[in-house]
């Protein structure tokens, strides 16, 4: 039996800036990520009733919330453009070439959707789980703020939120 004084002189909490987001659809976007929020999960209940009690159960579906990453943006606005041009083309692109570009799964970052991963590291900075976001999709690009009154140089950061299938937990294997 483990005694409650070994289990928690033995804890590392996990670190607030212990991550790295990876994602193969913008990459652009990857290396400036300053912040990340991942989804709720939620697995609604079912009530019964019968003449003495309500009876709850678990449903058959579990519903994701939405994930959103904070980044830098760039100088030449890179990175924003990439999400800004895959939500032109799945929302209301002006032609159809857009929405094909976009759809085409040859080109290196092809495809409606995209699979993205973020990897939780240790206390030391090493990878232990890793967290696979399946079939995203951008709902929403938060605005720039421009401001003139400022005295210290301030960078730009902007919110992108999409809208995800599900997501998988993984241990990450050391090499």
């Amino acid at each position: 039996m483990t005694t409650k004084n070994s289990q928690t002189s033995q804890v590392n909490f996990l670190q607030i800036s212990g991550a790295r987001f990876e994602i193969s659809r913008l990459p652009e976007t990857t290396f400036y990520t300053e912040g990340i929020y991942f989804p709720t999960m939620v697995l609604p209940d079912i009530t019964t009733g019968n003449p003495y009690q309500k009876l709850n159960y678990a449903s058959s579906e579990i519903d994701f919330g939405r994930l959103a990453v904070e980044f830098k943006v760039d100088e030449k606005l890179k990175n924003f453009t990439e999400i800004f041009n895959w939500m032109v083309g799945l929302g209301f692109p002006e032609n159809q070439t857009q929405y094909k570009e976009l759809k085409d799964t040859s080109k290196r970052n092809g495809g409606l959707r995209s699979d993205a991963s973020i990897v939780i590291l240790s206390s030391s900075n090493n990878p232990v789980k890793e967290f696979v976001f399946r079939d995203m999709f951008p709902v929403s690009l938060g605005g720039l703020r421009f401001v003139t009154t400022s005295g210290d140089v301030e960078y730009q950061v902007a919110t992108a939120v999409f809208s995800i299938r599900d997501f998988i937990i993984s241990d990450v294997v050391d090499n």
